[in-house]
């Protein structure tokens, strides 16, 4: 149920273009920046929005480890 809630509030792909942003940032980006600017985007609290992040990160890691196995 909570999965669901922030999966429409947070897109997957909205969320993984953002990650995939800051992990290229040089030099490194303020996580707590970019978590608060998350919140205000999406209107969430910043552990709802720790909590989609780190959602997002177990399904790129599932995708990527599918997709090497094909």
């Amino acid at each position: 149920k909570e999965y669901v809630s922030l999966a429409l509030k947070m897109p997957y792909e909205e969320i993984n273009k953002r990650i995939k942003k800051y992990e290229a940032s040089n030099p490194k980006e303020d996580q707590l920046k970019m978590i608060s600017e998350l919140s205000n985007i999406y209107g969430c609290n910043k552990k709802d929005v720790v909590k989609r992040i780190q959602q997002v990160l177990k399904i790129s890691i599932y995708r990527e480890i599918q997709t090497g196995e094909e």
